[in-house]
């Protein structure tokens, strides 16, 4: 088994790479072991490398919160991403459901001030170079160190403010159309507090946009011709009997 490889472009591959290497750690610390107690030249001295890349213990026991804490937008993302079922009606109580769940898990969630709409303030580009013990990000392009451990205090508590301001950001002005869908799914009648305020509004859109369509329908409507008679009117099946019967004869 591999670890996955992250890709840009898709915000659960950095998920499915998480959850890999966790599942993978005691295979990897395993495998540090073995490599370093070698006897073997070559295998003691990539022991050595891997033993100063290694996680440490605090890099772990984040990198599984983490995953805890993204393993929810995983499963909408894959259950969104399907094209055999209805999913619009469903999309704003599971925004607001994050919302709520993000905002009662953290004891304070001050306002993000980054610009999600400039890319330029998100992924900065410059020459770097690059050894052993160094990769490059591909979020911010720039130099990372993996031998230095990382500083885990309050990297949890961050990311869950940046998904928080994210999903306000994004979506704090619920969609008409997706309430419109709610609306319509017998599931899902019930929209909650936060949004009951939308609720007649939206009733209203629906009544009016029901009655155009009726309206242009109704307009629109031309007659349906009345079905001319065939030219060769079909035989009865006892007179086309007796025909044949003749011919015989």
């Amino acid at each position: 088994m591999r670890c996955i490889q992250d890709v840009q472009m898709r915000w659960n591959s950095s998920y499915y790479a998480w959850d890999r290497l966790f599942y993978l750690k005691d295979a990897i610390i395993q495998l540090q072991t073995d490599l370093y107690t070698s006897t073997n030249r070559e295998d003691k001295k990539d022991g050595t490398k891997l033993k100063k890349i290694m996680l440490s213990e605090e890099e772990w026991e984040l990198l599984d919160k983490l995953i805890d804490l993204l393993s929810p937008f995983e499963g909408a993302t894959r259950y969104f991403s399907g094209g055999t079922y209805v999913t619009l009606s469903k999309m704003m109580l599971t925004i607001k459901e994050f919302t709520f769940d993000l905002a009662t898990d953290s004891e304070n969630l001050p306002s993000n001030d980054a610009d999600y709409l400039n890319e330029d303030t998100i992924f900065e580009e410059g020459d770097v170079e690059i050894d052993n013990e160094e990769i490059i990000s591909n979020i911010t392009k720039k130099k990372i160190s993996i031998k230095d451990p990382l500083k885990t205090k309050g990297i949890l508590e961050k990311v869950k403010n940046n998904v928080y301001n994210a999903l306000l950001y994004y979506w704090d002005t619920p969609n008409d159309t997706g309430l419109m869908a709610t609306l319509l799914d017998p599931r899902y009648k019930e929209l909650g507090l936060e949004l009951e305020d939308k609720k007649i509004e939206i009733i209203q859109k629906l009544r009016d946009e029901f009655n155009e369509l009726n309206s242009n329908n109704s307009n629109n409507t031309t007659p349906i011709a009345p079905i001319a008679e065939p030219s060769n009117p079909i035989i009865p099946f006892s007179d086309a009997e007796s025909s044949l019967r003749s011919q015989k004869e």
